[in-house]
């Protein structure tokens, strides 16, 4: 049996059918929700429910290690590509590159 997960919908979702939750798990980065997010990867497929879209904190660097844990089909890298990991710059195209080579 699969424990609670801490999923919650606002009144308005149980209207409308959703394909891909960006999520980390219920925690402030994916590493700290791995458990929860290799919970939620494995229940979507078993009743074919919706993509799990890992993110928060989720880096060229840390990916592989993330996708090890976790399964999952997709991933969010936000700030991780960017320079400096600031949301303020531009995409860093050596961590672009560096991810196309590595996947």
């Amino acid at each position: 049996m699969i424990e609670r997960l801490p999923i919650f919908f606002h009144s308005s979702a149980l209207r409308v059918k959703f394909y891909t939750y960006l999520t980390s798990g219920g925690r402030p980065t994916a590493f700290e929700g791995s458990n929860m997010l290799k919970k939620l990867v494995t229940l979507s497929q078993e009743i074919n429910g919706p993509e799990i879209l890992v993110g928060a904190g989720v880096t060229p660097d840390n990916i592989a290690d993330l996708d090890a844990q976790i399964h999952a089909n997709e991933y969010h890298i936000g700030s991780g590509v960017r320079v400096n990991g600031d949301f303020s710059q531009p995409i860093d195209k050596n961590k672009i590159q560096f991810l196309k080579n590595s996947w």
